[in-house]
C-alpha cells in the first residue's frame, strides 16, 4: 500500500507544529500554521497526519474521551507496531483530522 500524497487542506506537522496545506507549487508548498502564520516550505519538511480535508483549525476539537476506547487499543496493540491511522480507527472508530 503506497503512502498518501500531500494535497490541499491536508493536516500535517511542520517542525512539531500543526499545519494545513494551502497550496502546492512546483518546489514548495504553502502551509498555514494554527497561529495563522503562512509559510512556504519544502514538502519533505512536513509529515502527513491526515489527508483531510481540514478547512479550518476550529474543526480540531478534542474528541470526547468517553467515546474513545484507548485502554482496549493499548491492550490490543501491546508490543505491536501500527500506523497512526490503524491506532485512531481502533481507538475512535473514525479516522478524521480531529481524531
Amino acid at each position: 500500500m503506497s503512502a498518501p500524497s500531500l494535497g490541499r487542506n491536508a493536516f500535517v506537522l511542520y517542525k512539531q507544529l500543526a499545519a494545513r496545506i494551502l497550496e502546492i507549487g512546483d518546489k514548495r508548498i504553502t502551509i498555514e500554521l494554527a497561529s495563522g502564520d503562512k509559510l512556504r516550505v519544502r514538502s519533505k519538511d512536513v509529515v502527513l497526519l491526515h489527508p483531510g480535508p481540514l478547512a479550518d483549525f476550529a474543526e480540531l476539537r478534542m474528541p470526547d474521551k468517553d467515546s474513545a476506547d484507548l485502554l482496549a487499543a493499548w491492550e490490543l496493540l501491546a508490543g505491536e507496531s501500527t500506523t497512526l491511522r490503524q491506532l485512531v480507527e481502533l481507538a475512535y472508530d473514525n479516522y478524521s483530522p480531529a481524531t
